[in-house]
């Protein structure tokens, strides 16, 4: 049964792993979407969301692999709902740009599935 658990945690976090390599390697690319998007403050918002995704991601991580509490995990998947929250209002908004309704979703069933692993940890 850990082993199931292990490997759900590994794909949903591998969705924000994946975004903070991205991130991480096209810093100009990421910057001036968050300016195109009209968010404050582009650099800052960069990156405290490479900060964001690097805790919320590691914390987890580090947690079933037994090296942080489960409160520290806990405090990781909070910022990961955050995160998801905000790009969901500024990236995905199907109520300012109905071509976003896939990824306002997908994004509402992440947030769903982070509120799950928050109360099972």
């Amino acid at each position: 049964m850990s082993y199931l658990k292990d490997t759900g945690l590994l794909i949903l976090i591998s969705i924000f792993l994946f975004s903070l390599v991205n991130k991480i390697l096209n810093p100009d690319s990421t910057i001036n979407l968050i300016k195109n998007k009209n968010m404050p403050f582009p650099i800052l918002s960069y990156l405290s969301a490479i900060a964001m995704l690097s805790f919320g991601s590691l914390s987890i991580i580090l947690n079933r692999m037994g090296y942080v509490s489960k409160d520290i995990a806990k405090r990781g998947v909070e910022v990961l709902i955050v995160f998801t929250c905000l790009a969901t209002y500024f990236f995905h908004n199907m109520f300012i740009d109905k071509s976003q309704r896939y990824y306002f979703e997908k994004n509402v069933a992440i947030i769903g599935a982070l509120i799950y692993v928050r109360e099972t940890l």
